[in-house]
This record gives C-alpha cells, sequence and structure tokens, in this order.
C-alpha cells in the first residue's frame, strides 16, 4: 500500500487532530500542512518503483554499550527511504511530494500505528525543511553549495 492509498482511507480531520497531538510545535502551521495533506489527497497516483518508505522503531538501549537509561533517549519512530536496486537506506525529506504520495510503505511489525498517526509521521518528514516544495528545493540548493564549497577548503 502506498501513502495516497493510505491517505484515500483516512478523513482530513483526523490526520490533522492526530498531527498536531504528536507534533505540537506544528500548530502555527496547520494551514501549511493541511495544504500538504490536501495535495497528497489530490495528486494523481502513478506507479512509482524508485524507493519505498520504511517505518521503524529504533531503541537507543539496544543500539551503544554505553546506554545510560537515566539520561539516554526512550525507543523512536524513524521513516526513511529504501531502495532496493542501488541497496540503500536514506533520509526522505527532500523527496518530491509526489515519490511520497505513490512510494509503498513498509511499517515493520514491531511499530503499531494508526492510519492517522502513520499519515501525520510523513507529513511531519515531509514538511521538514518547509511547507512548499520551493522551500525544500531551496533548502537542498543550500546544502549543496555549502557541501561542495567544504569540499574545496
Amino acid at each position: 500500500m502506498n501513502l495516497k492509498e493510505i491517505v484515500v482511507l483516512t478523513d482530513k480531520k483526523d490526520i490533522m487532530n492526530e498531527m498536531m497531538q504528536l507534533f505540537p510545535e506544528c500548530k502555527p502551521h496547520r494551514k501549511e500542512i493541511e495544504q500538504v495533506c490536501d495535495f497528497l489527497y489530490e495528486t494523481p497516483t502513478m506507479t512509482f518503483d524508485d524507493f519505498e518508505i520504511n517505518i521503524s522503531v529504533v531503541d537507543p538501549s539496544e543500539l551503544d554499550e554505553a546506554y545510560d537509561e537515566e539520561i539516554d533517549e526512550e525507543p523512536y519512530v524513524v521513516v526513511s527511504g529504501y531502495s532496493q536496486e542501488a541497496d540503500l537506506v536514506f533520509a526522505l525529506g527532500f523527496a518530491k511530494w509526489e515519490e511520497w504520495a505513490n512510494a509503498d510503505i513498509r511499517v515493520d511489525e514491531e511499530v503499531h500505528l494508526s492510519n492517522e498517526a502513520l499519515v501525520s509521521i510523513c507529513l511531519y518528514e515531509m514538511t521538514f525543511y518547509g511547507y512548499d516544495q520551493e522551500t525544500i528545493a531551496d533548502e537542498l540548493r543550500t546544502l549543496e553549495k555549502g557541501l561542495s564549497s567544504e569540499m574545496y577548503h
């Protein structure tokens, strides 16, 4: 199942309520996030198999011998892209929203999320660098420019 199919099965009001509950820092941007959600509802369905969206849980206590439960994090949900062709896991923050909408979603079996929570987590990741694709593309160009100048100094 892809993200668009899950969105279509889920009420927008329920998605937005879940989003505001999971990510209260997004409340000032509710209108912009609703527009991104609308984009997901409206974007055409297409075949897309360049990557899939993986939803998994990271438990810091299982990653590091130096884990200290007094100061270290609780387990948390991670959203990443996975290209089977390249056997590559990558961040999706700069992926085009049409790709997000049509990419298959794989949820690890230990992750138990409602459709509203799953869509909310994806919306949060989609809008991490901005609330429109032009802003996100500008952020990527800035990042790439900074990386290339660092490589030559």
